[in-house]
């Protein structure tokens, strides 16, 4: 049960901005993720550049009833090793 429309307000908010990206000519933008948490917005995912995950992070702050994001958008720029996981050895 709801306390108040706050938390159903950024549910809404989240699939608006779910939206908003989905619908972005920028394809890294597209396999964004976001949701609500503790009356935030926050963005998850990979982009190739800073420029996208400031783009990604405009977009859905111009999404009514988003009074903060939360970006935890990783760049993984292109040609760069990924990281490799290391046994314990």
């Amino acid at each position: 049960m709801l306390k108040d429309g706050k938390e159903f307000v950024m549910r809404d908010s989240a699939t608006e901005a779910t939206e908003r990206l989905r619908a972005s000519p920028f394809l890294p933008l597209r396999n964004l993720t976001c949701h609500a948490c503790d009356g935030a917005l926050v963005l998850h995912g990979k982009v190739p550049t800073f420029y996208l995950k400031g783009l990604a992070q405009s977009i859905v702050t111009s999404v009514e009833g988003v009074a903060a994001v939360v970006n935890q958008v990783e760049v993984q720029l292109l040609g760069s090793p990924q990281p490799s996981v290391r046994d314990g050895a």
